[in-house]
């Protein structure tokens, strides 16, 4: 599993790393209802960044994301 920068404009460059598997999930959330279920560490959190990035970039609205502690 190869990872590489994100590039967006509301994401700073070289803070995060985005494997294949994430950009997948990612394509498929922008497209449809999900919900992502992975184990703890592969990354949903930079999946949920990756959708909310072009959603905001669309100019549709503002993006509320909350994650229990």
């Amino acid at each position: 599993m190869s990872a590489k920068n994100v590039e967006h404009k509301f994401i700073v460059p070289n803070s995060v790393e985005i494997r294949d598997y994430q950009v997948n999930l990612a394509n498929q959330a922008k497209n449809e209802n999900c919900l992502i279920i992975l184990p703890t560490g592969l990354g949903k959190t930079v999946v949920a960044l990756h959708v909310i990035a072009d959603y905001l970039t669309k100019g549709n609205g503002g993006v509320l994301f909350l994650a229990p502690t």
